[in-house]
């Protein structure tokens, strides 16, 4: 009967002198409930501190060796680049294996010569396998069988990857650039936004932030999300996303009238001011 999430809420009604308050049970271990606590804390209510996501991204590492930096990021609220940075700092302390499971729920290879070698050999051994057949039996992504049955049909060497090229789970999130010029990354908003109380602390503030956490993909995240549609669903998820994105084009026009609202206001306050400033200085000097 240990509370997982939502402490603060319990400690209100009792303040309130409820005698019942809803709940949610949870059948688990501690690790289990340790990782569900976690990750809501990572979305909404007081949100954790930068110290306590690294502090739970630290035990899950230790607890969960076998997670992907990638999985272990979002558990944490965390990006995949300081999961690795963190992995990296604990040395020894944790097993060194050679795959670990991803958000997908399936097993890749961490050496990417090795996770290449294997990929090489699916595509040799059945050279009319489907990307999703080789990325299955290969353990690897759909962008590295892509790549490495390109390289065998091209009958190039498959086995050194692109100088860019890393493990598709430590890659980190690259941040999306608005069009407009100096504007702050996709990421650098999420994370002001999440600073904000006015944000925050109501409950329209956390939905936005849900919505826009959901939302934030990179080119590559929205690749793969893409590639593993059922292509029997691909017509309809696509006439759905359509629809959805005229709805975030809308709201973006209603926020774009807004914000010129807001500065004709402030640009009429601004002149209103002046006038004000001129007219008490030439009282006085009268």
């Amino acid at each position: 009967m240990r509370i997982v999430d939502g402490t603060h809420r319990w400690r209100a009604a009792a303040l309130r002198d409820q005698d019942e308050i809803e709940v949610q049970f949870f059948d688990g271990s501690e690790k289990e409930a340790f990782l569900l606590a976690v990750k809501q804390n990572a979305r909404h209510g007081l949100l954790l501190t930068r110290a306590e996501r690294n502090a739970a991204a630290t035990r899950i590492i230790h607890s969960h060796p076998q997670w992907s930096d990638r999985m272990i990021a979002a558990a944490a609220g965390l990006s995949p680049k300081t999961v690795g940075a963190i992995r990296k700092r604990s040395g020894e302390t944790i097993p060194q294996l050679n795959a670990r499971v991803g958000r997908d729920g399936r097993s890749r290879v961490v050496d990417v010569t090795e996770a290449r070698r294997l990929a090489r050999d699916y595509v040799v051994e059945h050279p009319g396998a489907t990307l999703r057949e080789i990325a299955t039996g290969a353990g690897v992504s759909l962008a590295t069988a892509r790549d490495v049955r390109a390289a065998v049909r091209r009958s190039e060497n498959p086995l050194a990857p692109k100088p860019q090229e890393q493990p598709d789970e430590q890659q980190a999130a690259i941040p999306i650039r608005d069009r407009a010029v100096g504007s702050p990354s996709v990421g650098e908003a999420l994370v002001n936004l999440k600073r904000d109380p006015a944000v925050r602390f109501t409950d329209q503030g956390r939905l936005l932030l849900r919505l826009l956490d959901f939302n934030s993909l990179t080119t590559e995240q929205w690749r793969q999300l893409v590639e593993n549609i059922p292509t029997h669903w691909v017509p309809t998820v696509a006439a759905v996303s359509r629809e959805l994105a005229e709805g975030w084009r809308n709201a973006a026009q209603q926020m774009d009238e807004r914000a010129r609202s807001v500065g004709d206001l402030k640009g009429v306050a601004r002149t209103a001011a002046a006038e004000s400033r001129r007219s008490s200085q030439g009282q006085r000097a009268i």
